[in-house]
């Protein structure tokens, strides 16, 4: 998509923010996506992944039924050497290890996992970002890339356009390049994929273990339950954070390299 005629942008801007009578171009007039019928978060996704020349993924979580909807376009992306970048994150342990093998697949996709365990920041961020041509469309809101959250869920979205020279854009993937550039953020690879799924598994044990325990007892909340890490938690996130300390180490300019935009 070339960069339209400036007056054919600012235009569907104020049909948008401005008056709805305006006539003006729908492809460059920010959306409004609430997973209403027809207007749902995964034929926005997949319209626009299969559409574009690159593109970025921030979210929380990533699961199976997520990205099954989206995989066979992810995978024609694959075909056609479009590249991707994916960063989600450890947080409650709530991203699938299955979502995360499917992706590793991909050869065109690079990603990485933010490690909440050892940040003092959270992250919930929610965006997706896509080059096409002279235009980058960037979705930012509520939705994970979840099968409720892109499908079935109320959701607030929002979508819109703009160039690469626009402030907004710039302010978008500087953020997101910080993230990517942080010593937490690890990348995924077969290692670090096992030693996750195990402490998913693990986590999925003791959420059944509070599950029976509320349900044999009178304790009335899951806050009166005070279950600590075992060795196997401990010894995964001191695992993390040995690789990421080692990736540092090994890499001293890494953190000066933030040249991960959208070219």
């Amino acid at each position: 998509m070339a960069l339209p005629n400036y007056s054919e942008f600012e235009k569907s801007n104020k049909t948008a923010y401005w008056d709805d009578a305006i006539e003006s171009k729908i492809e460059y007039r920010p959306q409004f996506i609430s997973n209403e019928p027809g207007n749902t978060m995964q034929a926005f996704l997949d319209r626009s992944l299969a559409d574009c020349d690159e593109f970025i993924i921030s979210v929380a979580f990533i699961t199976r039924g997520g990205l099954a909807p989206l995989m066979q376009t992810l995978l024609d992306l694959e075909k056609h050497g479009v590249k991707g970048k994916i960063l989600t994150t450890d947080y409650l342990s709530f991203t699938e290890p299955e979502a995360l093998k499917s992706l590793l697949k991909l050869s065109n996709i690079k990603l990485k996992m933010f490690c909440c365990n050892g940040s003092t920041k959270g992250f919930h961020t929610k965006g997706y970002i896509f080059k096409k041509d002279e235009i980058i469309s960037i979705s930012i809101g509520s939705s994970n890339l979840t099968q409720g959250a892109i499908v079935s869920n109320k959701e607030w979205n929002t979508s819109f356009s703009t160039s690469g020279n626009g402030e907004i854009y710039k302010h978008i993937i500087n953020d997101f390049n910080s993230l990517w550039e942080n010593e937490y953020a690890i990348e995924v690879n077969e290692e670090n994929l096992s030693n996750y799924s195990t402490l998913y598994k693990e986590n999925k044990r003791l959420e059944k273990e509070k599950a029976r325990i509320l349900s044999e007892s009178k304790i009335v909340s899951v806050e009166q339950i005070k279950l600590s890490p075992n060795s196997m938690q401990i010894a995964f996130i001191n695992k993390l954070n040995d690789m990421r300390n080692k990736q540092l180490l090994t890499s001293p300019s890494k953190c000066q390299n933030m040249a991960c935009e959208i070219r």
